[in-house]
């Protein structure tokens, strides 16, 4: 297997904009899923955010389910959305 790129020397930002055009922190997205179930992972439908989506659907014990909603673009990635959900 060829070496991959450990990209050690890039920057880290615990946070994500709330946003795209509002560059609020949304930092305590990360700590909502620190030990968090994680009950699936996926994408959204073609075409629902420009350059696509990532959907994280997590719980805590003795919590409702949540879903993260991320939307990126070519301008950057931010949190479109994190609520309760009823799981199916």
């Amino acid at each position: 297997m060829p070496d991959r790129p450990t990209h050690q020397g890039i920057n880290f930002y615990p946070y994500l904009p709330e946003a795209i055009r509002q560059p609020v922190e949304g930092g305590d997205v990360f700590a909502r899923l620190v030990g968090a179930e994680i009950i699936r992972i996926g994408t959204t439908d073609p075409g629902m955010f420009e350059g696509g989506g990532l959907i994280i659907d997590y719980c805590h014990t003795g919590q409702m389910a949540r879903r993260l909603v991320l939307a990126f673009s070519e301008l950057g990635m931010w949190v479109e959305s994190d609520s309760q959900f009823l799981s199916a």
